[in-house]
């Protein structure tokens, strides 16, 4: 198997991907969807300011390996659950009920307010 990039074309990935739109509105989303994991009561230690940044940017590279130049609340939406899973830890009392740390997010995910068009 051959290479399909070499290190040029993967910076010039990487500059295309930091290039991608993010609206204000959708990067409050992004906040308020990691901040909603330190206040939710099926969450012992929820998602760091960091994770915030971590899904900024798997959103941007999903836009722009879907061919658009901005970011929608579908791409922070689908990325939500993978990219935040393994940085929180679910509470003693919802790992007991049998809850997985993907559950509690999805659940969480429906609860958070997403912007619409007009404030994207």
């Amino acid at each position: 198997i051959g290479p399909v990039t070499d290190a040029l074309g993967l910076s010039e990935m990487i500059a295309a991907v930091r290039g991608v739109h993010v609206a204000d509105a959708l990067r409050a989303y992004i906040v308020e969807v990691t901040a909603a994991t330190r206040n939710h009561p099926d969450i012992y230690l929820g998602a760091s300011p960091r994770a915030s940044i971590m899904l900024l940017r798997a959103a941007r590279a999903m836009a722009a390996s879907n061919g658009r130049d901005y970011v929608i609340p579908d791409d922070v939406k689908a990325l939500a659950v993978p990219v935040l899973a393994h940085r929180v830890i679910a509470a003693a009392d919802a790992v007991m009920a049998g809850r997985s740390t993907q559950a509690i997010l999805s659940e969480l995910l429906q609860s958070v307010r997403v912007p619409v068009k007009d404030e994207a």
